[in-house]
């Protein structure tokens, strides 16, 4: 979006790998970074690499990521901003590939997951299937966790996801199990000591972060 001659590159958050969200839908999901577009950025939103090896970790998406910047960008960006998955994404990007942008924010992400009860994996599983109502209302535990009426909750975060779940692809099952495995095995305390760039964290609760990014 946008024709600026800065870019800006948006990665999405996961597990789950669709093709990016147009037209309204694909707006209202990135919201917050529409006033990019107002100070000369051109906003580009990029999928993980499809078809992912098993085994392919969050530090490989990283790489993935640098060389499509490499490849399609001019070997160096703007901006990145990754939230959520994409921030532990974008971690790896500040550790080990801090010439392939000139800023990075990082938005509801730390250097490792806290998901004692698995509800990101029972998610995946439920996009594996092709159940993308079922994983929302799975989601709704994490997104509604104080809520009164459980199935209302349930119902809405199912509508949530399945209308902003863009149009499912070949690999999409393989791509949310393997997204699943590496944040099983994700702890990126290794890597933080390799920062030496600025990097701007965002922090606040999901519900925060998914109103305005």
């Amino acid at each position: 979006m946008g024709s600026g001659e800065k870019v800006a590159v948006f990665i999405f958050g996961g597990p789950g790998n669709p093709a990016p969200v147009t037209g309204w839908q694909g707006m209202t999901g990135i919201k917050a970074l529409c006033p990019l577009l107002e100070r000369g950025y051109r906003l580009v939103t990029v999928t993980r690499r499809r078809n992912m090896p098993e085994g392919h970790s969050i530090a490989d998406m990283a790489g993935d990521y640098a060389q499509m910047t490499k490849a399609e960008c001019g070997g160096r960006v703007g901006l990145v901003v990754g939230g959520s998955y994409g921030g532990m994404i974008g971690l790896y990007l500040a550790a080990d590939y801090p010439d392939y942008f000139n800023h990075i924010a990082i938005v509801v992400a730390a250097c490792e997951v806290h998901d004692p009860e698995g509800i990101d994996q029972q998610f995946a599983k439920a996009l594996a299937d092709g159940r993308l109502f079922a994983g929302g209302a799975i989601m709704s535990k994490t997104l509604f966790p104080d809520a009164g009426f459980a199935f209302l909750a349930r119902l809405i975060s199912g509508f949530f996801v399945r209308l902003r779940s863009g149009k499912p692809h070949e690999y999409l099952a393989n791509d949310v199990m393997v997204e699943t495995e590496a944040e099983a095995a994700f702890n990126a305390r290794e890597a933080l000591p390799r920062i030496k760039v600025p990097v701007l964290l965002i922090g606040g609760d999901i519900l925060d972060y998914i109103g305005r990014a």
